[in-house]
């Protein structure tokens, strides 16, 4: 570095005034602009703007300091750079040797030295970042345009990297998911050893176990699960008018020992990877299927038996043992659905008493609901999502699939929050050191944006959302038409993630103060931990300490987003592949989708797809040549007359084209 920029790096680490430098972790926005969470925890994020991040890149530790100037909150200019937590990424390689990034998070281009490892242009390649490759100036350096014949600074970090591997050929689906999966660091499947050398594990026994195996107990679970790790029993109880209802985990801690070859591996892993066509389990899949609870054959469990009092649906108590079980039936969600929809016809094989316990787990099921509502108050948010499916074997995309929450789902999902509130209350009430899952509330200013959004552009009256009884009831009343769905993933976006601790604390959404996550440990390591810590408990050994866990928090944290985007991005990707399956490009056609005007922008409108579950821009481009933006009335409209686009309207869109690189996809108007 020249003694010149040297100086200037001084002058920027000490500021104008001297005042002292903040730490956080940036997040950058394809635009060039990013954020910088506060490492103290203060909010709300830094707004760092374009041109003065420093060459961060998402996930970067930097330094940075406050600058005057934020009318609608702080504003800060990187410093440096303390530590680069991404050191490899994937994307396409485009002309002269520069790299555009998979992850959209990541702006601006990469140039790569040396060799390319047979490389051409449109194929995905894997590239290690250079230290040397990023000056903190050069974020912020003037060019001359030659457009313009003006002097303009760059907006976006200058990155250099060497290529690691070849990947494929963008545009093909073998290829487009080893990529997302590249990116997001999925592990590798199990080789044939290793899942040889799981065969050979067996179960350890536990002091009790108690055999629950002349219980009436189902599982139910998509039509294509292959992996069972929690089953549901009902019987009568012990006093008239009380129910016992047993929610069965498989006992993996059973089979995994804490440090062993494969608690190793589910731990890199972190979480079971969803992708479409790529499943990659955090356990060897010739070990799940041997510690699944399976129709017909007796499996060790990890039981929570409630009394419930079957009058209103509240339980009396609850009581946690190691069990041994075995599942009568296994049931899926469209039978059961099917079923409460029409209970006057029995599924096939059904008969009149297995049907009355299917119908009291319900019953209980909408009882124990209602309360929780009325006690916690929690967010009634109705979700769905749109799933691409992709045959494994021939990697191909064979349809999408619209995926709701029915009363079949939620009858599980009650029952497991019964569940995993009921661990955590214990672990907190015997002091034994564990994860909980958080959610924070979100902050102030983020609830007052959504207010304004949502009162300006649908006219609703939202009320004070920063009460809790006044959000469920502002949920509550939304109208049951288009600009439902678009108001509840607005709010979604403005809350934060949720994560673990080693210490528990406020479930936001869920309206818990006490909760963790005990019902997946097959698929969650998460999970899985919990159940080593309360094994070596009930046989009282040595604890995991609460230092353990502060870690193992962050870790797991960091990894659940990690696979939660490689879902995301691959999912969104293989709808592209769809369309093009459906030849959307082709000459002459003229395939037509409803969308929902979800956000109205002087560059496009942004319009929610619900039957493909994708945003779709439209640039303003496209729309009519006498429509103007109009920022006061969040809109556009004609010169004359009436009409118009506006957030919550309907629009009929083709597709433009397809950016099978940015894995996105462009739409115009129907004309």
């Amino acid at each position: 570095m020249s003694a010149k920029n040297k100086k200037r790096k001084h002058a920027l680490q000490n500021g104008p005034t001297g005042e002292n430098l903040l730490r956080g972790v940036f997040s950058g926005n394809i635009n060039g602009y990013g954020f910088a969470a506060r490492e103290d925890g203060v909010t709300p994020d830094v707004f760092i703007p374009a041109g003065r991040t420093g060459g961060a890149i998402t996930g970067d530790i930097v330094e940075f300091r406050l600058v005057p100037g934020g009318a609608r909150g702080p504003v800060g200019h990187v410093v440096s750079i303390v530590s680069r937590t991404v050191k490899e990424l994937t994307g396409v390689l485009l002309s002269q040797n520069f790299l555009q990034a998979l992850d959209s998070r990541f702006p601006g281009k990469i140039k790569l030295k040396g060799s390319l490892k047979g490389g051409k242009k449109g194929d995905w390649l894997r590239v290690r970042l250079l230290a040397e490759g990023t000056d903190i100036n050069d974020a912020g350096k003037k060019k001359r345009s030659r457009r313009a014949g003006r002097d303009e600074t760059s907006a976006f970090p200058v990155l250099a990297g060497e290529v690691t591997e070849k990947i494929g050929r963008v545009g093909t689906v073998p290829s487009d998911l080893a990529a997302v999966a590249s990116e997001y660091g999925i592990a590798e499947p199990y080789s044939e050893a290793e899942n040889q050398a799981a065969l050979r594990i067996r179960p350890r026994e536990i002091a009790s176990r108690r055999d629950l195996t002349k219980l009436f107990a189902v599982t139910i679970d998509p039509g294509d699960a292959k992996d069972f790790d929690d089953a549901l029993s009902v019987e009568s109880g012990k006093r008239r008018g009380e129910v016992l209802v047993g929610v069965h985990i498989a006992d993996v801690a059973s089979w995994i020992r804490p440090g062993s070859r494969f608690a190793q591996g589910a731990a890199r892993r972190g979480f079971s990877s969803y992708m479409p066509g790529l499943f990659r389990p955090m356990l060897p899949a010739s070990l799940t299927s041997k510690m699944s609870l399976r129709e017909n054959e007796e499996r060790p469990a990890h039981t929570v038996l409630f009394t419930i009092r079957k009058e209103d649906g509240r339980i009396l108590s609850c009581e946690r043992f190691h069990s041994l079980v075995k599942i009568r039936r296994k049931l899926d969600y469209d039978t059961v659905q099917a079923f409460l929809e029409h209970p006057e016809k029995l599924p096939a094989g059904w008969n009149k008493t297995f049907a009355a316990k299917i119908a009291l787990l319900a019953d209980l099921a909408k009882k124990m609901r209602r309360i929780r509502r009325e006690e916690e108050l929690f967010l009634n948010i109705e979700t769905k999502e749109v799933r691409a499916l992709v045959d494994p074997e021939k990697m191909t995309v064979t349809g999408l699939r619209t995926e709701c929450q029915r009363e079949a789902e939620l009858l599980v999902e009650e029952f497991m929050l019964a569940a995993n509130s009921a661990v955590a209350s214990e672990m907190i009430a015997k002091n034994i050191p564990g994860l909980y899952r958080v959610h924070d509330e979100p902050a102030r200013e983020k609830i007052m944006e959504f207010t304004e959004t949502v009162r300006f552009s649908f006219h609703l009256n939202v009320g004070d959302l920063t009460s809790r009884e006044e959000c469920c009831k502002f949920f509550d009343s939304l109208p049951n038409d288009q600009r439902r769905g678009i108001i509840f993933s607005s709010f979604l976006r403005s809350l934060p993630r949720a994560v673990y601790k080693s210490v528990p604390s406020l479930h936001y959404g869920l309206g818990k103060s006490e909760y963790s996550h005990f019902t997946s440990p097959i698929r969650r390591y998460t999970d899985l931990l919990i159940h080593q810590q309360l094994w070596a408990a009930d046989e009282k050994k040595k604890l995991f300490p609460e230092e353990f866990f502060e870690e193992e928090a962050k870790r797991c944290t960091a990894k659940e987003f990690q696979v939660d985007e490689a879902y995301f991005a691959a999912n969104d990707r293989m709808k592209l592949h769809y369309l093009l399956q459906k030849g959307v490009l082709e000459q002459g056609a003229m395939r037509t989708f409803e969308g929902i005007i979800a956000k109205v922008s002087a560059s496009g409108l942004l319009c929610d797809i619900p039957e493909l579950g994708i945003y779709g821009f439209v640039p303003m481009k496209y729309l009519e040549s006498r429509m103007r933006y109009r920022a006061r009335e969040g809109r556009y409209r004609p010169e004359k007359g009436r009409g118009g686009y506006r957030t919550g309207n309907y629009i009929y869109l083709v597709v433009d084209r397809i950016d099978l690189v940015g894995g996105k996809a462009v739409f115009r108007p129907v004309s």
